[in-house]
C-alpha cells in the first residue's frame, strides 16, 4: 500500500489482492473516495466507495473474506498529463468514473477528478471574462486597459450585478 502526492491532489493505493476491509478502512483514514489497484507497480484497478457500497454493502457482506481484485472497477482507466481538460471530461462521463488515475510513462503520478476540473475550469472561465470585459472596456471607451478589477468595469461601463442577471435571462 502506498500514499502519494501527484499533479492534482493526494492519491492511495493498495494491492489487487489485499483485503477488503483492510482498503475501506485506509479509504476511510486517508479520507479517500478511491484507491488505486496496483499489481507490479501497474494500475489494473480502482477501488471507488461506489464499489464497496454496490458490490459488498448491497449484496449483504462486510467484506469479510473478499479481496480487493474481487469488487474493484478494472481495467484502470487513466489519463496521461498531456490530455486535454476536455479529453479527461469526456473519458470521465464515457465510463461515468468521477476519478483518474494520472499516469506517464507507466508511472502513476497522480489522481484527476471531476472537483480538480470543475476548478480549473471554473478559473479558465474566470479569466477569459475578464479578457471579454477588458476587450468591452476598450471598445466601448477607446481607453487603453486601465482596470484594476472588476468593479471598476462595471462601473465605466454602468454595470450592475443585477442588470447582468437580467441580461443573462433575455
Amino acid at each position: 500500500m502506498g500514499r502519494g502526492r501527484g499533479e492534482l491532489g493526494h492519491f492511495g493505493t493498495i494491492g489487487a489482492d489485499g483485503p477488503v476491509r483492510a482498503a475501506a478502512r485506509r479509504m476511510a483514514e486517508g479520507s479517500y473516495s478511491c484507491l488505486v489497484v496496483v499489481e507490479d507497480r501497474d494500475a489494473i484497478g480502482v477501488l471507488t466507495d461506489g464499489d464497496l457500497a454496490m458490490r459488498v454493502v448491497a449484496s449483504g457482506g462486510r467484506g469479510e473474506g473478499q479481496r480487493v481484485r474481487e469488487v474493484m472497477s478494472c481495467p484502470a482507466i487513466t489519463v496521461t498529463p498531456g490530455e486535454s481538460y476536455g479529453e479527461v471530461a469526456a473519458k470521465m462521463a464515457a465510463h461515468r468514473v468521477r476519478q483518474l488515475p494520472v499516469v506517464e510513462d507507466g508511472v502513476l503520478r497522480g489522481m484527476v477528478g471531476l472537483d480538480d476540473l470543475i476548478e480549473i475550469m471554473a478559473g479558465e472561465l474566470e479569466d477569459l471574462a475578464m479578457a471579454v470585459r477588458h476587450e468591452i472596456w476598450l471598445t466601448r471607451t477607446g481607453e487603453p486597459d486601465q482596470l484594476r478589477g472588476e468593479e471598476q468595469i462595471h462601473d465605466k461601463l454602468g454595470w450592475r450585478p443585477r442588470d447582468r442577471l437580467r441580461r443573462s435571462l433575455r
